[in-house]
């Protein structure tokens, strides 16, 4: 049960490295693993420039306590994926919706 609870949520849940990816994701409905500043003004700013007259602006849902993971296509089967382990979040990677130095991934998220 917990396996295909987690290959469900899996399948959920989008890398983007930049704002035109990030609301590619969203308009999937998919929750979006990206690289963030953590700062409250630029959370404000993905509310506003997320939202849209049918939904409400995305919002962080969890800053992922294993930072070194993140989400990737694995080979194999059509639409398959899985959480990998690749190095930490490179040091200068810019924010996905700032272009400040990212600190760590987020999870963000719409409500529906």
């Amino acid at each position: 049960m917990y396996a295909r609870a987690r290959a469900s949520f899996d399948a959920c849940v989008e890398q983007a490295a930049d704002w035109d990816g990030f609301m590619a994701a969203l308009e999937r409905k998919h929750m979006v693993l990206a690289p963030w500043c953590d700062e409250e003004e630029a959370e404000e700013e993905i509310k506003k420039r997320s939202a849209t007259k049918d939904a409400m602006g995305a919002k962080s849902l969890c800053i992922p306590l294993e930072q070194v993971r993140r989400w990737e296509a694995a080979g194999g089967a059509a639409g398959a994926a899985a959480w990998v382990a690749p190095p930490p979040l490179p040091e200068g990677t810019p924010c996905f919706v700032t272009g400040k130095p990212a600190k760590n991934w987020v999870l963000l998220g719409r409500s529906y």
